[in-house]
């Protein structure tokens, strides 16, 4: 049975180890989680990861987000976390159809389309297809939840993240 939109939100939300490969010129690992803001449909998405551009020495990258499920429109909103979440942050909201979702995110003249694809509870990958006047390239992460058992039998502090 396919899940619902709320599901996929609520599935969200945990740690997550990412791998990312930034298109031809590099790659990315370390760690993601989405936290839940109490019982709200808010939930913040942070990301910290070793970053190794070819031919340089690695570097440490760090994202927010905020993911926000309005239950009227039974849709998920992304926003950029700058400015502490204002709302002309906004990025895009997600279409879903089956396990696939997809967005679109203009920056002045580049544009960003996210396509989520959700493999099942545990992974899912997000690519976004770059183009602009001097863009053309694609970014690829992939998400697998850490269960408490892959983290050698310690219990997970999201409160630390």
């Amino acid at each position: 049975m396919p899940k619902t939109i709320h599901d996929r939100f609520r599935n969200l939300e945990g740690k997550w180890s990412i791998k990312r490969t930034l298109g031809d010129i590099g790659k990315a690992e370390g760690e993601a989680a989405f936290l839940l803001l109490g019982s709200s449909n808010v939930m913040v998405y942070q990301e910290i990861l070793e970053v190794t551009f070819h031919g340089n020495a690695p570097q440490t990258g760090h994202q927010e987000y905020k993911f926000i499920y309005n239950i009227e429109r039974d849709t998920i909103s992304k926003y950029n976390s700058f400015d502490n979440f204002v709302s002309d942050n906004f990025m895009y909201h997600l279409k879903f159809s089956g396990d696939k979702a997809n967005g679109k995110y203009v920056c002045n003249s580049d544009v960003y389309s996210a396509t989520y694809r959700f493999v099942d509870d545990n992974k899912f990958t997000l690519l976004y297809d770059v183009t602009g006047p001097g863009k053309n390239y694609y970014i690829l992460t992939e998400f697998e939840k850490i269960i408490e058992q892959d983290v050698w039998g310690a219990s997970l502090d999201l409160d630390s993240v």
